[in-house]
């Protein structure tokens, strides 16, 4: 069976960025519902004592759906954080000649134009190169070997519906500086 993941944090602390009643329904209720389909989807399965990317490598259907939510939202509240990795993030931009305002650029870019829902990956190739790449409803990058997923942004509507509305573009600029480097630099140095 697959646990609940505790937030790293308390759901109140991003205030009017990403409220607690965001926090409440997207957490407490679309991740756990996902959650609690898995663990009813595997039970008495060859998936039951897996591990969470070992059941999104071997599974389709249902069983994928639900468990690479999980991982996806898991991997979406590492990626953000209401403590300062100021530093961290231009070490970050500093040691691998990118430029911030471009990459947010390109971020923006990528994630506002993805049609429905689904998941903006900010990620490292096998070449080295840095790029964002989108993924529509479950779908993740678990499946390739050849990219590393260093932070996730969740455009589903319910991941910022209630703050703010139907404006998609006004949440990413919001979320841009939620973002926790000290979440990217380890995923780089993994």
């Amino acid at each position: 069976m697959i646990k609940k993941m505790r937030l790293p944090y308390s759901p109140d602390i991003f205030g009017s960025i990403l409220s607690e009643e965001t926090f409440n329904y997207h957490y407490g209720k679309h991740y756990v519902n996902y959650l609690n389909k898995l663990n009813d989807l595997i039970k008495n399965t060859e998936f039951e004592n897996l591990k969470l990317k070992d059941i999104i490598k071997k599974s389709d259907g249902n069983i994928f759906n639900n468990a690479a939510q999980v991982w996806n939202h898991e991997f979406y509240w590492m990626s953000i954080s209401k403590e300062s990795s100021e530093d961290t993030k231009k070490q970050f931009f500093s040691d691998n000649n990118e430029s911030e305002i471009e990459t947010k650029k390109s971020f923006i870019n990528s994630a506002s134009k993805l049609f429905g829902s689904g998941w903006c990956w900010f990620i490292k190739d096998d070449l080295g190169k840095f790029s964002f790449v989108n993924t529509k409803n479950a779908n993740n990058l678990i499946q390739n070997e050849r990219v590393i997923p260093l932070f996730v942004c969740d455009v589903w509507e319910h991941a910022y519906y209630i703050d703010y509305r139907n404006d998609r573009l006004k949440y990413l600029n919001s979320f841009w500086d939620l973002i926790n480097w000290k979440f990217v630099k380890k995923n780089l140095s993994n």
